[in-house]
């Protein structure tokens, strides 16, 4: 079955009520009594709120596989694919950077980091230089 949260968040959604077809039960009560495997695809877009998670609990899952590229939180990770790989094994288009400098930007005013030390606590180290522009 796949089925979008909107569909049974609400104790309003035909997924939730109870139906003389079902002799009286709700869908709802089937897929619980079987205990499915829920799986979301982009959980930041559908589990990210405590209403969300709370009707996936509804469900009665036995497990819930989560898949994204950008997860919020991390539950329980099997696998990890970050960005390089993923366009390296050609399953994104592209990859955007943004910069802090546009082209024919050398005159412009830049930040440069001069040391980056990573250990009890991040401590950065900037230069920032500015250069006024010729006229």
């Amino acid at each position: 079955m796949i089925i979008s949260i909107d569909a049974f968040n609400k104790d309003t959604n035909i997924f939730n009520q109870e139906r003389n077809q079902l002799n009286g039960f709700s869908p709802k009560e089937f897929i619980n009594a079987v205990r499915p495997f829920v799986i979301i695809d982009e959980p930041q877009k559908v589990d990210n709120t405590p209403k969300a998670q709370e009707a996936i609990k509804t469900l009665n899952p036995i497990c819930i596989f989560r898949f994204s590229a950008t997860h919020k939180n991390l539950y329980n990770l099997i696998y990890k694919l970050d960005p390089i790989k993923a366009y390296e094994q050609r399953l994104v288009k592209q990859i955007v950077v943004a910069s802090v400098t546009g082209a024919n930007a050398q005159n412009d005013a830049f930040i440069k980091l001069l040391q980056l030390i990573t250990q009890a606590e991040l401590k950065l180290k900037f230069a920032f230089r500015y250069r006024a522009k010729e006229m």
